[in-house]
């Protein structure tokens, strides 16, 4: 985190939701993206903050507040922090979503998980038994909680692991199962990349992923990031690709 200014960190002043959202991609070590299409209207390339919302945007970790509008300038609040930061650490907001705070039923439906996982994780808590779901989160309180996570080390071996290790695609072309497996064994390859999805000119995507060798993956330490074609058909590709580029987007933070 940097201060305000050169003399001054401010540490009562809301936090904004560009500002935290460089701040928790700083320790994640992500590179801003140079995307040419801005994710949302009001994130224009010339932002100083452009980059880092689109690298953001384009890992999952945030979908802006829908309708292709970020307000990149608007306080966050705490249950869009706890939100943000469970995506980042990759957990699952999921199971039992009580999280005990008296004022439980002012906590919005999809940040509930979010703020169950992240006060079980121990970076986030409330005060006098409450959470303050829509209270603006401020910069001194964002620095705890990024001080909590780089403290512990559940986080910090695996941002170093990940930090050390290169990804080495295999891509399985014209090979049997059997003899992928043993070409990615005799190789450095990390991550496995499979022929196995595929937009037929009905607009359907065939399917011919192959369980096994996900088990396989995992079992040998190896990642898979299945490819998606259509067999270098163009007239697909025009039919199906400019309609998908103007999907609505889910209404998130």
């Amino acid at each position: 985190m940097k201060g305000t200014s050169g003399s001054e960190f401010s540490p009562t002043r809301s936090i904004t939701r560009a500002e935290f959202m460089t701040t928790l991609t700083r320790i994640f070590k992500v590179e801003a993206a140079k995307s040419a299409v801005p994710a949302y209207r009001d994130v224009p390339r010339s932002a100083w903050y452009y980059g880092t919302i689109q690298a953001a945007t384009e890992l999952g970790l945030t979908n802006g507040l829908g309708d292709g509008i970020f307000k990149p300038n608007q306080p966050l609040t705490r249950q869009e922090a706890a939100s943000w930061i469970v995506r980042a650490l990759k957990q699952n907001a999921a199971g039992n979503s009580s999280s005990g705070y008296k004022d439980e039923a002012m906590i919005a439906t999809w940040a509930k998980p979010s703020v169950s996982s992240i006060t079980e994780l121990g970076l986030m808590q409330g005060s006098d038994g409450l959470f303050h779901p829509t209270q603006p989160i401020t910069r001194q309180e964002t620095a705890v909680i990024l001080d909590r996570l780089l403290q512990d080390t559940r986080w910090t071996d695996a941002l170093a692991a990940n930090a050390n290790e290169a990804i080495k695609l295999g891509w399985q072309f014209g090979q049997s199962t059997e003899a992928y497996k043993k070409a990615v064994l005799k190789s450095n390859v990390n991550v496995l990349v499979p022929r196995w999805f595929f937009l037929e000119s009905t607009g359907k995507l065939s399917d011919s992923s192959v369980p096994s060798l996900v088990t396989w993956a995992k079992n040998n330490g190896k990642q898979v990031w299945a490819m998606v074609g259509n067999r270098f058909d163009q007239e697909t590709t025009h039919s199906f690709w400019l309609p998908a580029c103007f999907l609505p987007k889910r209404s998130k933070p």
